[in-house]
């Protein structure tokens, strides 16, 4: 480049010495030092400048031609290296964003991402260039999945939304007919649990070919725990039966009924045969029956316990 070590610096010492001093980095404060030297009176040489900065004489001339086409500012302008070519195009990871949106398609690790990309795109990428994209520009990890239970019907799931609707809407109507003063509204989740007495053998620790011998209790004695319970409040309301069948759950209705007679409950039970269809309901009881979907969204927290007799259990 001839003739830039004549560059005329339009800018003086004092201006150039309050630039300097306001400059936040450390490469615009190298480019105003180069100026102030040249600004002085003999200007030291561009090689003697480029050793004074500690950079390359051919940089120095480069900023020296970019302050000639455009000032101060021109020569601050740093330019960026396109980079190379991406190896995962961009509608490739836009696809990519989208199947990750889908609940029920996660990929498992991902080396499972980078087999998609091939099968599915025909996007061969290394296993960091899938990662980086996917962890970092994705947003994407691996989480623990909520578990569903596989025989799910999604169609009765859409079903018992809208039954759920039509349901809310008729108590909707219901309260502002009635009112919650008059005849309050109150639910609660039913169902029976089975109590028995079942003789549990572990291993025994005897001698070489001696075949131990364990107590065994063969009769098998039961007895059935009908329960309902106010989400609300924890309220609940418990008997105990013999059997679980029609004739045992219409008594439990009546005793329910009675036990509760100024409110209009909402029972919920599951789909017993034995449940809704063959018993006769009081006017305090609206039976929804609903089906149950899936067990993930119950927990039942249980232990077994030694008890020498029914009697016990029941106590």
């Amino acid at each position: 480049m001839v003739g830039v070590t004549s560059i005329d610096v339009k800018e003086g010492l004092s201006e150039l010495s309050e630039q300097l001093r306001q400059a936040e980095t450390p490469s615009a404060k190298e480019r105003l030092q180069v100026l102030y030297w040249l600004k002085q009176d003999p200007a030291p040489s561009i090689s003697a400048i480029a050793k004074g900065v500690g950079k390359h004489r051919n940089t120095v001339q480069t900023w020296l031609s970019n302050y000639r086409e455009g000032g101060v500012e021109g020569m601050f302008k740093i330019k960026k290296s396109p980079g190379g070519v991406r190896v995962i195009p961009q509608w490739a990871e836009t696809a990519l964003g989208r199947r990750l949106q889908e609940l029920n398609h996660g990929f498992s690790s991902y080396g499972k991402v980078q087999q998609w990309l091939a099968e599915t795109l025909g996007i061969e990428a290394e296993y960091h260039a899938v990662y980086q994209m996917t962890r970092y520009r994705l947003k994407a990890k691996l989480k623990v999945a909520r578990p569903q239970n596989c025989k799910q019907d999604s169609v009765q799931r859409e079903a018992f939304k809208q039954t759920i609707a039509d349901a809310l809407n008729l108590l909707s109507q219901y309260t502002h007919r009635v009112g919650q003063h008059e005849r309050p509204i109150r639910y609660f989740a039913q169902d029976e649990i089975r109590f028995g007495l079942h003789t549990f053998i572990g291993r025994l620790i005897t001698a070489c070919g001696v075949k131990p011998i364990g107590q065994w209790q063969w009769l098998f004695k039961a007895f059935w725990l009908y329960g309902a319970v106010e989400s609300a409040t924890g309220e609940s309301f418990f008997l105990q039966f013999s059997h679980v069948d029609t004739v045992c759950y219409q008594w439990f209705l009546d005793e329910f009924s009675q036990a509760y007679p100024h409110s209009l409950n909402i029972l919920q039970v599951d789909n017993g045969r034995f449940h809704p269809s063959f018993v006769t309901l009081a006017r305090e009881f609206k039976v929804r029956t609903v089906k149950p979907l899936a067990g993930e969204g119950l927990e039942l927290f249980g232990t077994y316990s030694s008890s020498p007799s029914i009697d016990e259990v029941h106590a």
